[in-house]
């Protein structure tokens, strides 16, 4: 297991979710934001699953992205950068998250293999939660059987 500030993480629950369907359509309510200069800058809500990618009823993930490019090269910034904030509204509790990360992807799809959240606030049966890591499966290759752009959501406790 991670360690964090010396303790350990031990796993709480595992979620799943795609972003797009096998024919690769986006299955999200999304808005887009204009942002100035562009980025890529996107909210979007959609239903959690179960390990086979069936929806779950009343569980899904808010999801926010702003992609930030190295556009101002006195900043000192020459990567680009994700900022991301997540919800989970399960039925066994709530869990809200923010990161950012570089990623050199062209598109808003994350290419790299996963990426930690440190909790800010959660509650229910997930109210020890202190990270969320998101692992993406853009290829269906690495844990989903086949599924492309498949999600594997972990929520993890000290011990």
């Amino acid at each position: 297991m991670s360690q964090k500030c010396g303790k350990k993480l031990v796993l709480l629950k595992t979620f799943y979710y795609r972003i797009r369907t096998q024919d690769d359509k986006y299955n999200a309510n999304i808005i887009n934001f204009i942002t100035n200069p562009l980025t890529s800058s996107i909210s979007n809500i959609r239903y959690l699953t179960d390990k086979n990618y069936n929806s779950i009823k009343d569980e899904f993930l808010v999801y926010n992205s702003i992609q930030i490019p190295p556009n101002n090269p006195i900043s000192g910034i020459t990567k680009q950068i994700f900022q991301e904030t997540l919800m989970l509204k399960t039925k066994c509790g709530f869990v809200s998250a923010n990161t950012f990360y570089f990623d050199n992807s062209p598109t808003s799809t994350t290419t790299i293999p996963n990426v930690d959240f440190p909790v800010t606030s959660a509650s229910g049966n997930l109210k020890n939660a202190v990270q969320v890591t998101i692992e993406y499966d853009n290829d269906g290759n690495k844990f989903s059987n086949g599924v492309k752009f498949a999600r594997r959501v972990k929520v993890y406790a000290y011990k």
